[in-house]
């Protein structure tokens, strides 16, 4: 969401008196471009901005780690209700993650896997281009996943079945849909290594092609 766009949104907030509920879902990976800053950072949001983030994608979902940065007003009233509910991190898990920050771990972790993800990214979009010339591919700029847009009449569940026999694992991006029909795929690159994109191309193309071709 451009600058503007944002202001005029924390404006909103406040002259109605309502939350933002901000998940910065692609915070830790850009790529080509600058990151944008958290909605929450700009001057008088952290009124009305509830910040969500989650180490599942930095670090391993498997940690079960995620944080909310609530406005002062609310911070007493939601820690207990989240103790109530038990959705609380485990205290050694907590006390080694804070750790992991202090020490500097974090960043230099942080700083390895972007290296690591955007050489992927650039592999299956390099790959892409190649096997699958006019293709329009979406949310490369950020993230872990790129969408590959198919015409509305491709059935993109058949495609993923077909991708499942060759050994590949994509989501159907009509799942996503509620209203308005799209069609496409969602495809993960974080454990794609460069070496592997032509290949796996080379598979999303044989999959595609008897529903292009009809």
């Amino acid at each position: 969401m451009p600058v503007t766009r944002r202001v005029l949104l924390l404006e909103w907030a406040r002259r109605t008196d309502s939350l933002v509920l901000e998940d910065d879902y692609d915070g830790e990976f850009r790529y080509d471009v600058s990151p944008l800053p958290a909605l929450r950072s700009l001057p008088g949001a952290q009124e009305n901005v509830v910040y969500i983030g989650t180490a599942s994608k930095l670090i391993a979902p498997s940690l079960r780690v995620a944080w909310i940065a609530p406005p002062r007003r609310l911070r007493e009233q939601l820690r207990l209700e989240l103790e109530s509910r038990g959705l609380v991190v485990n205290e050694a898990t907590g006390t080694a993650l804070a750790e992991f920050v202090a020490s500097g771990s974090l960043a230099a972790h942080h700083a390895r896997v972007s290296r690591t993800y955007a050489a992927r990214r650039a592999a299956l979009v390099a790959a892409a281009s190649r096997h699958l010339p006019g293709v329009v591919l979406e949310g490369v700029e950020a993230g872990l996943h790129v969408v590959l847009r198919l015409p509305d009449d491709v059935d993109d569940l058949d495609v993923v079945t077909r991708l499942e026999q060759l050994g590949l694992a994509a989501s159907p991006l009509s799942a996503y849909a509620v209203a308005t029909p799209v069609r496409g795929l969602v495809l993960c690159y974080a454990g794609l290594p460069e070496t592997q994109a032509d290949a796996a191309l080379q598979a999303v193309a044989a999959a595609l092609r008897p529903q292009i071709d009809q």
